[in-house]
């Protein structure tokens, strides 16, 4: 802890940049069946499968469409992040009368990502309210297996996916929090190119947000254990709903 008290402020915002990247794309809410397996298996009428079991799977293919959209958010998301922590290494050192005006040209470029960057947390978080309806559905899908053994299966394949997305609800939320701390760090750079801020008040801000931060990325990994665990869990009950 007196490490993170004694941080530098260039470190602080590392922390900050570097917390911004961390992405759901290696924890993704559900196993990755192929929609294709699930067609063939489910064409097989009165054997393997009711029409309540294929109307469920239907629905759960709706389900990995949306998480597979969302992946796509996560990663433009980072994409920008990378072009933001370039733009962090070019205003290094850049404090003097001579440069403040490239200071104020990439501080604002930065900014303007972020904001880029707070469109696509919107985006997410749509689509995180489309897979909680979507998720409903399944819940509703699988009660009209009527009390069999698969029911029980599709029930807890539900409750798991409802469970992850509570969990990414967080995790956005924790990134919109450091999405903010990002834009707070660089318009104290704009108002240093503009001499409305000294380069010290800025970076005394930067530091201010340190421990806010370190909570947030030990939260971060958390998160990330706790679907992890999930998706394996889901993905096992997913194989017995698969099989005969």
């Amino acid at each position: 802890m007196n490490f993170f008290k004694k941080i530098s402020p260039k470190f602080a915002i590392f922390l900050i940049i570097v917390c911004l990247s961390f992405t759901l794309t290696c924890c993704s809410s559900a196993p990755p069946i192929r929609t294709e397996e699930v067609e063939e298996k489910t064409e097989i009428p009165k054997l393997e499968y009711d029409k309540a079991l294929i109307e469920f799977w239907g629905t759960y293919g709706s389900f990995l469409e949306k998480d597979e959209k969302e992946q796509a958010f996560h990663q433009k998301y980072n994409e920008n992040v990378d072009k933001i922590l370039s733009i962090d290494d070019d205003t290094a050192g850049l404090s003097t009368i001579w440069e403040k005006e490239k200071l104020g040209k990439l501080s604002q470029e930065a900014l303007n990502i972020i904001e880029e960057q707070r469109e696509i947390l919107d985006k997410i978080r749509e689509n995180l309210y489309d897979k909680s309806n979507i998720i409903s559905g399944l819940h509703g899908k699988a009660t009209k297996l009527i009390g069999s053994y698969k029911e029980s299966l599709a029930q807890e394949i539900a409750d798991n996916l409802r469970e992850t997305n509570n969990l990414e609800t967080e995790f956005l939320r924790l990134r919109e929090t450091l999405n903010e701390h990002g834009y707070s760090y660089f318009k104290n750079l704009l108002f240093v190119s503009q001499g409305k801020m000294t380069l010290e008040e800025s970076n005394k801000r930067a530091e201010d947000g340190v421990d806010d931060v370190k909570k947030i990325s030990e939260r971060f990994g958390e998160l990330k254990n706790a679907m992890s665990v999930l998706e394996g869990k889901t993905s096992d009950l997913v194989a017995k709903l698969l099989s005969p």
